[in-house]
């Protein structure tokens, strides 16, 4: 579907875990990849809205850059087993068609304001292309007073968390995000 449908739907949903009683403060969202983007950026939809947000967000090698220029998409490339500019470039116009700009904040959180965002946890693979959508929007939270959790998987891949009960590293990624989300 294209841009808004998806984080109308997530804001939908989102409502609807409220409606049910559960407190804003108690709900995260959680997305890897294009969720990862879902997870940020139907947080900015419920802000925008005047709305309480979760009380925190989590995301797993989040890919958020429509305009497809971050630099780790030359840079990793050639370690990436999965990403390629090209992919994206097919990605980006199926998510936003002819007429969303790239530098819609809740399409493209890199030109988004994060002041009152909640605390956020974010994840990426060294050797994956989508290295510096991660970094970039740590960065631009940190800069609006959030929060903001980076950790890198040391030569991992995208979504390396996905590969639970496989890899000591994966494991030890995964006690520092329970730490973090019970602090």
């Amino acid at each position: 579907f294209q841009h808004p449908a998806q984080v109308e739907d997530g804001v939908a949903a989102f409502d609807a875990l409220v409606v049910s009683g559960i407190a804003p403060q108690d709900i995260t969202t959680i997305g890897d990849s294009a969720g990862g983007n879902l997870a940020i950026a139907i947080t900015l939809a419920l802000r925008e809205q005047g709305k309480q947000g979760p009380g925190g967000v989590i995301a797993f090698s989040p890919w958020l850059d429509m305009e497809n220029q971050g630099e780790t998409l030359a840079t990793n490339n050639d370690t990436d087993a999965l990403i390629t500019p090209e992919l994206l470039e097919g990605m980006i116009a199926g998510v936003l068609g002819d007429t969303v700009d790239p530098k819609t904040p809740l399409a493209n959180p890199l030109h988004a304001d994060f002041t009152g965002f909640p605390r956020l946890y974010v994840t990426a693979g060294s050797v994956e292309s989508l290295l510096d959508n991660a970094t970039r929007v740590k960065e631009r939270a940190k800069a609006a007073g959030v929060d903001a959790t980076l950790s890198i998987g040391e030569g991992q891949q995208h979504v390396y968390p996905f590969l639970a009960g496989r890899s000591d590293l994966v494991a030890e990624e995964l006690e520092k995000l329970a730490a973090w989300y019970r602090a």
